[in-house]
């Protein structure tokens, strides 16, 4: 009689608390990553001159501009993204994080012009990723919304191949939903680093309707036991 095989526990997949706890424990992780990048793009461009020290500033003006033009009605009690940027514009001031703040801090501390002017740097980086660590917040909702239709369009989709007689693919399946996870991370890692200013609607309904697609297709193709 043949053997049983018995399956390594050491090669199971691993299960729904792992899998939770590796993304709450990377999040930080990419946000830490995207923030040392930011902070070192900068410094490349003001030391190859492809923008002066006020860049960052600039940044975070036209981005409040943006998200002043949107509008100003409120959904069940939520604040805007205006407000929420005025709100971490305050914080900002009041907290000194903030070039100009940290500038007189080196000052204070014997360091000379030049070099207070390099090391208030990161403060700039660090008000623009704040702000756009907000807007990224606001985008969960406007994601979650192509998710859910792109998996209702696919279920549609699946019964009718089921029903049709169509042919299934484990292999798209499988190769779709590794997509998932990278498109919704890279999109936040990209526009937290990117050196300049471009409307959030410009990133984030691209990406929306891109991550509702590979929904669509993994959802069409699922299989109840793959």
């Amino acid at each position: 009689m043949p053997k049983s095989v018995r399956q390594d526990p050491r090669r199971r997949a691993p299960g729904a608390i792992r899998r939770l706890s590796f993304w709450l424990l990377s999040i930080p992780f990419a946000l830490a990553v995207s923030l040392l990048l930011s902070i070192a793009i900068e410094a490349a461009g003001i030391a190859f001159g492809w923008w002066d020290v006020d860049h960052t500033q600039h940044m975070l003006v036209r981005e409040v501009a943006h998200l002043q033009l949107e509008s100003n009605r409120r959904f069940a009690g939520i604040p805007t993204p205006g407000e929420s940027a005025l709100v971490v514009l305050d914080f900002l001031k009041t907290s000194g994080l903030n070039p100009t703040a940290w500038k007189y801090f080196w000052l204070a501390r014997g360091a000379s012009e030049h070099t207070a002017v390099w090391l208030s740097v990161p403060a700039g980086v660090i008000d623009v990723f704040l702000l756009r660590l907000v807007i990224c917040a606001y985008s969960l909702s406007l994601m979650a919304l192509f998710a859910i239709l792109g998996l209702q369009e696919g279920l549609v989709r699946r019964e009718l191949r089921k029903w049709g007689g169509g042919a299934e693919s484990a292999f798209l399946y499988h190769h779709l939903k590794r997509w998932l996870k990278p498109l919704f991370v890279s999109g936040w890692f990209v526009y937290l680093a990117a050196p300049f200013t471009v409307h959030p609607n410009w990133i984030w309904i691209p990406l929306g309707l891109a991550l509702g697609l590979i929904v669509m297709a993994t959802a069409s193709l699922w299989k109840r036991l793959t």
